[in-house]
């Protein structure tokens, strides 16, 4: 099983050399863990993650012939790697069951970027390789009855073990929840500057037996409203992490940003931003913004952040 899935692997991959399978058993399931280079991580997850469940599919069925039960899944290859990597480089890691959703999010624009100059280092843990029994069960009915299934404790538990890495001395584990702190610019603040590994528990189903909480750092929020999972506001929320982390972009591009220009009164909106054509259907841009006097022109933006924010976001005032 194992040199059948390192040669389908292989004939995915640029750079060969790097494909390495790892085979344990566990609960009576073959676990079959696929390691490549993180370059090539995008073509075997595939568009949509089609081309890894291509590969499970493939496994499973071989499986099948010879009566047994297997478990495949892609590993955190930056723990054999980690001297391709700066020493300082921040580190994601996401448990969830569903990898692949991650594929066409993190492939592009700024995150892609920010992970070929190996300035984050995003890896994956999937919830299912711990399920129970031949079917890999990661939830259960809630005791008392309700509608409904629960992540079990112990199944997440086991997840949260195998995403810490031990080369990072500052983790911090976030589960993302509906009951969680409303994530701000602040928090992702506090997250760039502060820790270097960030473990993110993505829920799904129901949500998670109440014992989980013991296990993580925190919980967060996007905001008072309903998903079907967690994998969408983790989506967002590494995104905004990214772009603060430096080197990602050229310095003072975020220091005029929502929620990051202040005043005396709290944080700001952004001041409006206008771009050619200079007269669209009789509105112009404003002539201070015309003058080249690049004092007029601060002066303008700031009063102008200021309307904006009394306008649509007075909550902003006051806020540290």
């Amino acid at each position: 099983m194992k040199d059948t899935l390192h040669f389908i692997v292989s004939a995915i991959v640029d750079n060969q050399e790097a494909v390495s399978i790892d085979e344990h058993e566990e609960d009576g399931v073959v676990v079959l863990t696929i390691h490549v280079d993180p370059a090539d991580m995008g073509k075997i997850i595939g568009k949509e993650g089609k081309v890894i469940r291509s590969i499970r599919n493939i496994m499973k069925v071989k499986a099948m012939k010879h009566n047994i039960r297997i478990s495949v899944s892609l590993a955190d290859n930056e723990k054999k790697k980690k001297s391709q990597y700066q020493p300082l480089s921040m580190k994601i890691t996401i448990i969830t069951l569903f990898p692949e959703m991650f594929s066409g999010a993190f492939s592009h624009s700024i995150v892609k970027n920010a992970q070929e100059k190996n300035l984050i280092i995003i890896s994956y843990v999937d919830l299912r390789q711990f399920g129970l029994g031949q079917h890999q069960t990661v939830d259960d009915t809630p005791y008392g009855g309700g509608i409904g299934m629960i992540l079990r404790v112990d199944v997440v538990k086991k997840a949260i073990d195998a995403a810490r890495d031990p080369q990072y001395t500052n983790e911090r584990v976030i589960l993302l929840g509906a009951s969680g702190k409303k994530y701000s610019q602040r928090i992702a603040e506090k997250y760039v500057s502060t820790y270097q590994h960030l473990i993110f528990i993505c829920g799904h189903y129901e949500g998670f037996d109440e014992r989980v909480k013991k296990y993580v750092d925190e919980e967060i929020s996007l905001g008072d409203f309903i998903l079907t999972g967690g994998e969408i506001p983790t989506m967002a929320i590494v995104d905004s992490i990214t772009r603060l982390i430096p080197g990602v972009f050229k310095e003072g591009v975020t220091t005029h940003e929502s929620f990051t220009h202040k005043d005396d009164k709290g944080y700001l909106l952004e001041y409006p931003q206008y771009t050619k054509p200079q007269d669209f259907e009789g509105d112009k841009v404003p002539d201070v913004l015309l003058s080249g006097n690049h004092k007029k022109i601060e002066s303008w933006r700031n009063a102008m952040a200021r309307k904006k924010t009394d306008t649509l976001r007075p909550d902003l005032h006051n806020k540290s």
